[in-house]
């Protein structure tokens, strides 16, 4: 695989871990008609958690990559690194009631 490929698979995992719990959230309860046209501001917040998810993983593949940089990483090895960083960064800046 090739470093692209693998840069896919870790921003899939980060998106994986920032997702479900939107789509958990989601099923529980629809969101409230907002009688305003355009984009929808629940759209908005997760358009920037979309843009999180992109950096976390090219900075998460850049550092394995600087660690294992002869190594060619499965589909599966970059689905867990970006699982793992996301869940991590969110616990280090995630505010605590």
């Amino acid at each position: 695989m090739n470093d692209l490929k693998a840069y896919g698979f870790v921003v899939l995992g980060v998106a994986v871990a920032v997702l479900l719990p939107i789509l958990a959230a989601y099923v529980r309860r629809e969101f409230p008609p907002t009688g305003t046209t355009g984009v929808p501001p629940w759209l908005k917040r997760y358009g920037v958690l979309l843009v999180f998810s992109l950096v976390v993983g090219l900075v998460s593949l850049a550092i394995w990559k600087s660690q294992n940089p002869q190594v060619v990483p499965h589909w599966f090895t970059s689905l867990l690194i970006g699982f793992g960083w996301e869940s991590a960064l969110e616990k280090l800046f995630h505010p605590r009631p």
